[in-house]
């Protein structure tokens, strides 16, 4: 499990719903609040990235055959071996 969040949003609050949304899912419970999770499957290369004009985070892509994730962050292109991350929903 991972979140991605912000510094700026990091707070004792939203440690806490992390906290919960960690227990409740180790406890197989259900919370009223919709939420998609993901299982990282891959790394997208930057000339994956370049080559499929169709990629937008978050939303399955046909031809990469994944959900790409976290595309245009600059701490993975000043890195240069991978431009996001393979997703499957779970």
């Amino acid at each position: 499990m991972a979140y991605e969040v912000p510094n700026s949003y990091l707070n004792d609050d939203l440690y806490e719903q992390i906290y919960t949304d960690i227990e409740r899912y180790l406890d197989g419970k259900i919370v009223d609040q919709e939420r998609t999770f993901y299982k990282m499957t891959g790394k997208i290369l930057p000339e994956e990235e370049k080559s499929i004009t169709s990629l937008e985070n978050f939303v399955y892509n046909d031809e990469l055959q994944a959900v790409p994730a976290f595309l245009g962050e600059e701490a993975y292109k000043q890195d240069g071996t991978y431009a996001g991350f393979r997703l499957k929903v779970l």
